[in-house]
């Protein structure tokens, strides 16, 4: 059994919705520090007995919080239960299921990233070097080249949008941003889905002038610029989503 820091984490839970305390309470045991990032878990049966609850119930909880990134179950010899070492791209997994599974509406998403990703740009304006100016800069002209032929479908430009957006937030310098972005990204492809077959070339463009603006906003260092020009177009293409995916909720 695994040494423990600041006494004994764990306490029996009542019966009524036992599967999300005891999520809870291994959230908080891993956050308290009584168990640190590669370190072994106590067995199913221990931790059973400790928390007073079925070893099916142990076992889904324990599940749960692995496809969220904070435990790693290993089988065979050497196996058991251990804590995730902390990964950017976890987080950003999780935090893409929690959206999806919790079925965000595209204003919710809108809403969240007008803020958001608004602050995100204007921190990168504070902080990004020329190399990462400049790494934004080819994007966004990348973006128009293929945004100006008119072979080129709106599926093929989401990728590189989305390479953009990610781009910014490393930019910010700040790994909670980019965390989140990534996550965030994750769930936004599924919305911008849902323009991909009344896209024209002519709405192409037009996001390739945002992208532009916002790299030059960024380059410059002028954060109110950036902020202004991020926020524009996540409104204006988050409503254009919010149009496109009203039929589909009623």
């Amino acid at each position: 059994m695994a040494t423990q820091a600041r006494g004994e984490p764990f306490r029996p839970v009542r019966r009524e919705r036992s599967f999300d305390v005891v999520v809870g309470q291994l959230e908080a045991a891993i956050a308290d520090g009584h168990f640190e990032p590669g370190q072994r878990l106590p067995t199913e049966r221990e931790l059973a007995e400790l928390l007073g609850v079925s070893r099916p119930t142990l076992r889904e909880a324990l599940r749960a919080m692995e496809v969220l990134g904070a435990l790693e179950i290993r089988v065979g010899r050497g196996g058991g239960t251990f804590v995730a070492q902390p990964r950017g791209d976890t987080v950003g997994a999780a935090l893409a299921a929690l959206i999806n599974i919790g079925g965000a509406s595209a204003s919710e998403l809108r809403e969240f990233r007008a803020s958001f990703e608004g602050e995100t740009a204007a921190w990168a304006a504070r902080r990004a070097t020329g190399e990462t100016a400049a790494q934004l800069g080819a994007i966004a002209e990348r973006y128009r080249v293929a945004a100006e032929d008119a072979t080129t479908t709106w599926p093929e430009l989401i990728p590189i949008d989305v390479e953009f957006h990610e781009a910014v937030a490393a930019a910010s310098r700040n790994r909670v941003r980019v965390a989140v972005m990534h996550g965030l990204l994750r769930a936004v492809e599924r919305v911008e889905m849902l323009i991909a077959a009344t896209a024209d070339q002519a709405l192409h463009v037009r996001a390739a002038h945002d992208l532009d603006a916002i790299a030059t906003a960024i380059a410059d260092g002028d954060p109110d610029a950036a902020r202004a020009a991020m926020t524009r177009h996540v409104e204006e293409f988050g409503q254009l989503y919010e149009r496109a995916e009203a039929p589909h909720r009623h």
